[in-house]
């Protein structure tokens, strides 16, 4: 594919476990061209998972409680030190 033929190609698995994650949530299609949800994800600054949280938050009119568990899924917590020291 074209990502192979970037400056600095991410690793066949990281393209592979990609293309699973967005068809296991409805991104993509089994021929891997966007389905409506994935072009929606594809407009948004966030995690695939995330967003497609946020949009069905939307749809089901409960989007200020999930901004919460958004938020808090999108980052790491302030209280894990990392050990990249």
């Amino acid at each position: 594919g074209f990502l192979l033929q970037a400056v600095e190609p991410p690793i066949p698995q990281a393209i592979t476990h990609a293309v699973t994650l967005l068809q296991d949530i409805g991104a993509l299609k089994e021929d891997e061209s966007l389905t409506r949800l994935g072009r929606h994800l594809g407009e948004m600054p966030v995690h695939p998972r995330v967003g497609k949280m946020l949009l069905y938050a939307t749809l089901l009119g409960v989007l200020d409680p999930v901004l919460t568990v958004a938020c808090a899924a999108a980052y790491r917590s302030p209280f894990v030190m990392s050990t990249d020291t």
